[in-house]
């Protein structure tokens, strides 16, 4: 069971590197949106796993490997959440212009 194991693990640590737009974490699961597949994430190492649509636990060393993966997930999905926002916040906001009419008073267009 092992082997297989760590095929499974093998394929998801691709997956999460070569589709990461396709994941959702939460509190409890790593959802794979396009397979349909639910990891558990919660309680530790030892505990970490696939829920749904079977239950198997990865173990310790699968296990392992899977967190690492799934932080480095997490980390490029913060820092791309971050360059987002430093791109919304320092993109320069063009609130009106002014023009000054022949009379000399000041408008807003």
């Amino acid at each position: 069971m092992s082997k297989a194991i760590k095929m499974l693990v093998d394929q998801i640590i691709e997956d999460l590197r070569d589709r990461p737009n396709d994941f959702k974490c939460d509190e409890h699961y790593l959802t794979d949106d396009t397979t349909g597949y639910k990891y558990w994430v919660a309680n530790g190492i030892p505990f970490y796993g696939v829920s749904y649509p079977y239950k198997l636990g990865f173990g310790f060393i699968q296990g392992w490997r899977f967190t690492r993966a799934l932080d480095k997930w997490k980390v490029a999905k913060y820092l791309e959440t971050v360059e987002e926002k430093c791109q919304q916040i320092c993109e320069p906001q063009q609130i009106g212009t002014h023009h000054t009419t022949t009379d000399g008073r000041g408008t807003l267009r």
